[in-house]
């Protein structure tokens, strides 16, 4: 990786200040970047050398944030310490809400340029690190390989565009992978795939999505669920369609066949969960180009008169407002959108769904919930009307599908314990 490192070195600054523009106006729009911007140049907080194990994990945004919280709580209950690093301002803001209170130091990942990185290693001083899903930072594992410090991938993941990009540049991508020491993937094909590429098959296990042991916490009561219903202006036993981190078109596509429901006779709500909160102001432009009375949560006045969508346009609450749809549709599922939302929630929830034909992100997951019954894969946007309309007016199918959903999330979980046993070997002294 030598030869490797020294190009990625040179390459790195015209290739950022290129896609600087692009990054500034995501940056923008997402909003929160700038607070404590420090940390991003590797200027974090300067941690004491480790009294026990401490464990750097790096969870790029909200999703993986959320997936490490059963891994994080054992590893605290074995007396490690942990270091949480995050990228996006949303995963950033999620993290400091959980962990901040718990872990050693919660933080931003910094930028991946060697003057960056070597503070941040400086600072941190960890026993271990871990990568989550997809992510590999040549100068963060030069850095780790230089002191001499094992780098685990975990919950390890590759959709389809990403294996066919990997092997268009199998020269430059297998010695990254090398500098791993060990690697759990989420499933069989993803592991199947690092090897492929170049990881030695004896160092990787597949470990299980570490997303299906989130901590869900308690359910919602049936007075909980009443009580929401009543803030939000939904009736009680009313159905509710759930846009579930939905992505530009699929609110479109939801509102039509809404629409169409409601034509048919059938009296139902929507309710939109957008994958990013700085969209509101499309989604807004949207429902004010129809008749149909609605509301957003962020609005400071409640609404004037019961509506009949609401957009949840807030970073946390997915899994509340899931508890309160009788079937959901998963985001990033329908083209031009590509790779898909976590199906997860909703079926440990027990709540019917429907996704499109894109999902890459959670393949093997996705066919699972479908050969189980749980949910129902649909070919386009124009699908998306007589499929609902079926399984509205079908409450005993309903019922088999909430069913379904549980048991086969039950029957899937364990990935922490796995990861951890794996953990394990690189922390033994």
């Amino acid at each position: 990786m030598p030869w490797l490192i020294w190009i990625y070195r040179i390459l790195f600054l015209p290739a950022l200040i290129l896609l600087l523009p692009y990054y500034l106006l995501r940056m923008v729009r997402r909003g929160g970047y700038l607070r404590d911007f420090p940390q991003r140049l590797g200027f974090g907080k300067i941690l004491t050398a480790p009294s026990n194990p401490r464990i750097w994990i790096q969870a790029v945004s909200v999703g993986e944030i959320l997936a490490i919280e059963s891994l994080v709580r054992q590893l605290q209950e074995k007396k490690y310490e942990v270091v949480i690093t995050t990228t996006t301002s949303t995963g950033y803001q999620l993290a400091l809400e959980k962990y901040q209170k718990q872990v050693r130091f919660t933080g931003l990942f910094t930028l991946d340029f060697l003057p960056f990185t070597y503070l941040a290693w400086h600072r941190v001083r960890p026993t271990l690190a871990i990568l989550m899903e997809s992510e590999l930072w040549p100068e963060h594992l030069w850095q780790a390989k230089r002191r001499k410090v094992p780098v685990l991938l975990v919950n390890a993941r590759m959709s389809d565009h990403s294996f066919k990009r990997a092997k268009s540049l199998k020269w430059a991508y297998r010695p990254i992978l090398q500098s791993l020491d060990g690697l759990a993937a989420s499933g069989p094909q993803d592991l199947l795939r690092y090897i492929e590429l170049g990881f030695p098959e004896k160092q990787s296990s597949c470990t299980g999505n570490l997303k299906l042991d989130i901590d869900l916490g308690p359910e919602l009561t049936s007075v909980e669920k009443k009580n929401w219903r009543q803030e939000i202006g939904f009736p009680e036993k009313s159905p509710i369609l759930l846009g579930s981190s939905t992505w530009p078109g699929e609110e479109a596509a939801l509102l039509t066949a809404f629409r169409r429901l409601l034509d048919e006779g059938i009296d139902c709500y929507l309710m939109l969960v957008p994958r990013h909160v700085e969209r509101r102001n499309e989604i807004r432009k949207l429902l004010e180009s129809q008749d149909l009375p609605w509301h957003f949560r962020t609005d400071i006045n409640p609404p004037a008169s019961p509506v009949k969508i609401y957009v949840a346009d807030t970073t946390g609450e997915l899994r509340n407002f899931t508890q309160l749809a009788t079937v959901a549709f998963i985001g990033k599922t329908l083209p031009p959108n590509e790779g898909s939302q976590s199906p997860i929630e909703a079926a440990a929830f027990g709540i019917p769904s429907l996704f499109g034909p894109s999902t890459s992100n959670f393949r093997i997951i996705s066919q699972q919930l479908e050969s189980a019954n749980a949910s129902y894969r649909i070919k386009d946007a124009t699908s998306l009307f007589p499929d609902l309309y079926s399984l509205l007016n079908n409450s005993e199918q309903l019922q088999q599908m909430s069913n379904a959903a549980r048991s086969w999330h039950l029957a899937n979980i364990g990935a922490t314990q796995r990861t951890l046993n794996l953990l394990s070997k690189h922390l033994e002294p």
